[in-house]
């Protein structure tokens, strides 16, 4: 996502360098939905600190290092475009008391 501009500073590429990174397909059946945590994990050691993941039509880029994810959130701009919870983990969420994150 980063081309090093200098020293001290990161020039943000355009969303079509993000078709180069590394990634995996989800549909093809290899993942278990219900260790998604697992998946993540496999995904990171298998393709690093950044990784595509195509969805049929939707892109996610997964991103693991903190100061990666710091980058993304300062270039978001303020009015960040989070995407709201699947209405699996809202109902659950909700069922048990806990926090329904940013997306909701």
């Amino acid at each position: 996502l980063f081309n090093t501009c200098s020293m001290s500073e990161f020039c943000i590429r355009s969303f079509k360098k993000i078709e180069q990174l590394p990634g995996d397909p989800w549909g093809t059946g290899k993942y278990n939905i219900a260790k998604y945590h697992e998946v993540l994990h496999d995904l990171y050691n298998r393709y690093g600190p950044i990784v595509r993941q195509d969805l049929g039509s939707n892109t996610i880029v997964h991103v693991f290092d903190p100061d990666d994810i710091k980058a993304v959130y300062v270039n978001e701009g303020k009015i960040p475009k989070i995407a709201p919870l699947q209405e699996s983990a809202l109902l659950y969420r909700q069922s048990r008391g806990l926090s329904l994150g940013l997306g909701n």
